[in-house]
Order: C-alpha cells, then structure tokens, then sequence
C-alpha cells in the first residue's frame, strides 16, 4: 500500500486530505476560542438594568468587580463610567430568577418538551450613599454567576443573620434550597 504525503491516513484507512484536516482542526479550535470569557479573574459581565445612579443609563453593559474587599464596582465597559458601591452602605439585596418569556399553559407544555425555560437572574440591591439617601441598583448577571455573587453579598454585607442560607434569595428555581 502507497502512502500518499499529502494526505492524513487514519487507522480505518480513510484518507483525509491536508485541506480537509485544516478545516476540521478549524472547527474545533473556533468554538472552543469563543468559550473562553473576556472578563478577568475577580469579574463578572453584568448589566444595569436600572436604578437610581445618574451616571449609568438603563441596559448599560459591564462587569462586577468582586476582588475588591470593600465595595462592588460596575465599570461600564463602553463609556468607561462606574458605580461603586461599598459593602457597608448596603441595607438590603435580592436575587430574583424570573421566566424571560411567559407563554400560555399549551405553548408551556411544548416549550418543556423541546427546552428549558430560560430566565433572567436579577440582583436587587438597596444602599445610601454618601448624604444617606436610599438608593437601588439593579443588575442582570449570566446564569451561572448568582452561585458566585450571591454568597459574596451574603458574606461581606451586614444585611444577613448569621447562618441564614435563604437570605438575598434561593438559587434554587423551586424556592428551596
């Protein structure tokens, strides 16, 4: 058997050309390249979807910083604008998972059968700032970042009693934890 160069021979003797194989370890790689976030170690993405900060419109995206042992940080990544607010100032949090999409029982029951019903993951958060005025931001954060940022504020805020692992609000969609 002649074993042609330019051609990949497999054990089940397919033959693979150098094109092919290029294009194959492309589509690997690519996906795999979009995997990886963008946000550094410390952050997450976020978004401010509203609340009382005159510097920040509703919809601004960004990220969270959590390194910071006093205070979470919103930068905005597009204007460079940010919202510090320190742990010590904040008198109340919230995590809410509401449905994004509310359907009728029948198109429910389709859903169910095809795909999970995705929701928003919205943290509600009251402090006072420096004149003692009560405000409120509110931020939407990736499904995955509330088992981060949840036991974060549980933690460094005074807002919890000790030992109160439903505090803020449940990671559990059933509303048990």
């Amino acid at each position: 058997m002649k074993i042609n160069p330019r051609k990949t021979q497999f054990p089940s003797g397919m033959a693979l050309g150098r094109k092919a194989a290029v294009v194959a370890l492309a589509l690997c790689i690519v996906p795999a390249a979009f995997a990886v976030s963008p946000v550094g170690p410390g952050t997450i993405p976020a978004t401010y979807d509203s609340g009382t900060a005159s510097n920040l419109g509703a919809g601004t995206e960004g990220t969270l910083e959590l390194s910071s042992s006093d205070a979470l940080i919103f930068h905005d990544t597009a204007h460079g604008k940010m919202l510090s607010i320190p742990y010590k100032t904040i008198v109340g949090f919230e995590y809410t998972h509401p449905v994004t999409h509310h359907l009728g029982i029948l198109p429910t029951i389709v859903a169910a059968l095809v795909s999970a019903r995705q929701r928003q993951h919205i943290f509600t958060i009251t402090y006072t700032d420096d004149a003692g005025k009560r405000q409120i931001a509110l931020f939407e954060v990736p499904g995955s970042e509330p088992r981060t940022l949840l036991p974060l504020l549980r933690a460094r805020t005074d807002v919890c009693p000790k030992n109160n692992s439903l505090c803020g609000g449940s990671l559990n969609y059933n509303g048990l934890q």
